[in-house]
């Protein structure tokens, strides 16, 4: 799918927000294996198509609502993605804010004004990027 989508539109940079979902926040450790497995086969098939990426890692949330999310393992899955992301760029949303500043609808879903912070903070990670020039995959 991923071939399909980069051979129609050709893109510069791929965005891909992705890891509260991998976390696992109701099971007691993070299923690190299965992690790695999934990342793995996304990165590949975008540096198969030789096109530039950056991978955003889920923002801190709040603990004790809805979803069983802590800040332990937010911390855990952002520094392990981290160091397997590569060739994409790894951009650190709890670089962006304290755990818990941001308000959530259920722990784990930003309210409008936090996405809209979160969303501002990507974007200045994203031209930063940009403006240094990300290069392509070889």
């Amino acid at each position: 799918m991923i071939d399909a989508l980069i051979a129609a539109h050709h893109p510069d940079l791929i965005v891909i927000e992705l890891g509260d979902t991998m976390a696992s926040y109701g099971l007691p450790e993070l299923p690190r294996a299965w992690v790695q497995q999934q990342v793995r086969v996304l990165t590949a098939r975008i540096a198969a198509q030789r096109t530039a990426c950056a991978w955003v890692g889920p923002p801190w949330g709040s603990e004790g609502l809805s979803y069983p999310k802590t800040f332990v393992r937010v911390k855990e899955i952002s520094e392990f993605l981290s160091t397997m992301v590569a060739p994409c760029r790894f951009i650190d949303s709890t670089r962006f804010a304290r755990p818990g500043e941001w308000p959530t609808i259920d722990g784990q879903h930003l309210t409008g004004d936090g996405y809209r912070a979160w969303g501002a903070d990507i974007a200045a990670s994203v031209a930063v990027l940009l403006r240094d020039r990300l290069p392509r995959t070889p």
